[in-house]
């Protein structure tokens, strides 16, 4: 086989499946900063090696799977096919998590007085309310820590126009920042 560092993708594909385990391993070589990136951030962390192995089977089926002729580029084929290999995976592992009990069916916490949540809840709205911040900037920290995640949720639940809640959120993280580097939060 001639220098596979100079080959394209797509002849590499061909040797690959044609038989070259040489080919195969450079294949391998050129799309390991790919799968690392897929499975870097945050989110995935708890599962990451989970996924990196679901990720190469992923790569070797859709190598085997590639067909040129369809006139589209291995490179780009290949970060879609893994791309959304990895949101299948998170989809079916959040399916799985939403189906697992919180508490195990004998455990002591039903025998608190009060509720958990109410008790987060009133220690999260004193934290907020003890803040130096404005109104608009205390009531967004609040609706982001219970899960609203776009600008058009929270304004809709503020009443307010996406575009304050846009302006609101960027002095807040100022504010945060500020607020962070005189150590009065986080």
């Amino acid at each position: 086989m001639e220098n596979s560092s100079q080959c394209t993708d797509e002849k590499l594909v061909k040797l690959f499946c044609a038989g070259h385990t040489s080919a195969g391993e450079e294949l391998i070589h050129r799309y390991e900063p790919l799968v690392d990136r897929l499975c870097s951030p945050a989110f995935v962390r708890t599962f990451s090696e989970d996924l990196k192995q679901s990720l190469w089977v992923r790569f070797l089926e859709g190598v085997h799977a590639y067909d040129e002729q369809k006139g589209i580029r291995f490179s780009g084929y290949m970060k879609s096919l893994l791309t959304y290999e990895r949101w299948n995976r998170f989809k079916s592992l959040s399916r799985k998590w939403d189906h697992e009990s919180d508490y195990p069916e004998c455990s002591d916490i039903l025998s608190y007085s009060e509720d958990p949540a109410a008790l987060t809840e009133s220690a999260l709205l004193k934290s907020v309310s003890e803040l130096p911040l404005p109104r608009l900037q205390k009531d967004i920290l609040l609706l982001l820590a219970r899960g609203y995640r776009t600008s058009a949720e929270i304004a809709r639940c503020l009443r307010i126009s996406p575009q304050s809640v846009h302006t609101a959120r960027r002095r807040l993280r100022q504010n945060c920042l500020r607020l962070k580097e005189s150590g009065i939060f986080f």
